[in-house]
């Protein structure tokens, strides 16, 4: 819709993942936790903090883990396959029992995971959520992240975020992740 807005992201692994932004003077806010979920989305008319469903922390708890379905992924329970290989890129499909199928794009160049597709619910709709990785640079302890994400809802809408600054294993106060008080 061509609208911009700064956003912040903090995770802590296991742990807490919290994501708030700002939007033509609107804040929109959800967390999700290893115990819940809440939101603030004054887009869906929700002007204070209401708790989330449990199918969409369910389907959330993967952004808990900020490396990936892939990382340590026997640990998680999950199973990997390969499920083709497309131009320049591997398929994979990795299954949990928590979060279901997720299919992981690995470019054959870089190793680098360049998309990952996940059918979710959305609004009351099943849709494929696509997030398509680019602009890869190094950062903090030599890892390397990508610095520009863009989400596609089903084709409905996209999302592009584009990353100013990445900092690892900061002190968060996990209060962040606490519901309001209404």
């Amino acid at each position: 819709m061509g609208n911009e807005g700064p956003s912040n992201l903090t995770i802590v692994r296991g742990t807490g993942y919290k994501v708030s932004s700002e939007t033509n003077g609107q804040a929109f806010v959800m967390v999700l936790t290893d115990k819940g979920g809440w939101q603030i989305n004054p887009f869906a008319g929700a002007a204070t903090a209401t708790a989330l469903p449990e199918e969409a922390v369910k389907q959330g708890q993967g952004r808990l883990d900020p490396f990936g379905p892939l990382f340590d992924y026997a640990a998680k329970g999950s199973k990997v396959e390969l499920a083709g290989k497309e131009p320049g890129a591997y398929k994979l499909k990795v299954t949990n029992a928590v979060s279901g199928e997720t299919l992981v794009y690995i470019d054959s160049a870089t190793y680098y995971m360049t998309k990952l597709i996940i059918n979710s619910q959305f609004m009351g709709q099943s849709m494929d959520v696509i997030s398509t990785f680019s602009d890869f640079k190094k950062g903090d302890m030599d890892i390397v992240f990508p610095y520009t994400i863009v989400l596609s809802y089903g084709g409905q809408f996209e999302v592009t975020n584009k990353v100013n600054k990445i900092e690892i294993n900061k002190t968060i106060d996990p209060a962040v992740f606490a519901m309001p008080k209404s």
